[in-house]
């Protein structure tokens, strides 16, 4: 593997495309950027041989900026801002990012869970995924899960367990199910559309062996068949992928196995073949190769030694 090209966009913590993918949306995770309070999106078109070119950059109108998606039609952004719990609507215009056309601010969902300090005093915006025409909102300090509508108006919400810290959704790729990882709560959750519907244990089902202090989970997927939830684990010499089965009906069986990875897993994701899966561990500066076997089986790419990219800081990979 060979690095094509960089940009030199400051704290870059998530990437979305477009749905044509002819267009890269990247945060600006800051507190404050330019000299102004908050952080920034920046958009690129995705030319010849996957090469960017810059289009524009705006302040996102909110602290810290840490996920980001497009809608369907290409026609709006969705910025989750975790230092100021909100999530900001933009609009979209030939891949340039426009206008903000609404604000939600998180205050309108609940009170702050307070379990941990310094975590849950407030809301904390951490995702906000427009997929199956609704809007996926995590709300780590509020310990909340909600589905809006795509003007932003709340449908239906689930509200985990105190203290879990909702993060990340991943949703299955042929039945109308959720999976939702729990950052401190290191557990995940299934979740049927409508009402929310828990699948299996509304506690959340565990993706450690065992109990780890100082290990918190980041990012989760469903493998390609849907038969395997996996979820990448930070911290607690726990830096970790967890590998967790499904059955037919898209209930979390048991944990299948855990693979050591680099520190502090933030990100990974399956390759288009669905036979690879790439991991960003952001503490050691490498993007990692792991072998899929399809049956819940990881192991490093070209074993024993491995395939890895050095790369500062990694936090977000996408095909």
């Amino acid at each position: 593997m060979n690095i094509l090209e960089d940009y030199e966009i400051p704290d870059a913590s998530y990437l979305c495309f477009s749905p044509d993918r002819r267009h890269l949306y990247a945060v600006i995770e800051k507190e404050r950027y330019k000299g102004q309070r908050g952080g920034g999106i920046a958009a690129f078109a995705v030319e010849k041989e996957g090469r960017l070119r810059f289009i524009n950059e705006v302040f996102s109108n909110g602290v810290a900026p840490c996920h980001l998606s497009t809608s369907g039609d290409g026609e709006r952004l969705y910025v989750a801002h975790y230092g100021e719990g909100t999530t900001t609507i933009f609009d979209i215009k030939g891949g340039r990012i426009g206008g903000i056309s609404k604000t939600i601010d998180h205050e309108n969902f609940g009170k702050p869970s307070l379990v941990f300090p310094g975590r849950q005093e407030a809301p904390h915006a951490h995702y906000a995924q427009a997929a199956r025409d609704m809007l996926w909102v995590c709300d780590l300090g509020l310990d909340c899960v909600l589905a809006l509508d795509l003007n932003g108006n709340e449908l239906a919400r689930f509200n985990a367990p105190s203290g879990s810290g909702p993060r990340h959704i991943a949703l299955h790729p042929h039945l109308p199910l959720a999976y939702l990882v729990c950052e401190m709560g290191c557990t995940v959750i299934g979740l049927r559309y409508g009402h929310f519907e828990t699948l299996l244990a509304s506690t959340g089902i565990s993706v450690l062996r065992e109990p780890t202090l100082g290990c918190t989970c980041a990012a989760v997927r469903v493998s390609p068949d849907g038969k395997y939830l996996l979820t990448s684990n930070r911290g607690g010499d726990s830096d970790s992928i967890s590998v967790l089965g499904l059955d037919e009906e898209g209930r979390i069986m048991d944990l299948k196995g855990m693979t050591k990875t680099g520190l502090c897993p933030r990100d990974f994701q399956f390759d288009p073949s669905g036979n690879k899966v790439f991991v960003a561990c952001q503490e050691s500066d490498l993007l990692q190769v792991f072998d899929w076997d399809g049956n819940g089986g990881l192991s490093p790419l070209g074993s024993p030694l491995g395939v890895s990219l050095n790369i500062q800081r990694p936090t977000c990979v996408l095909f």
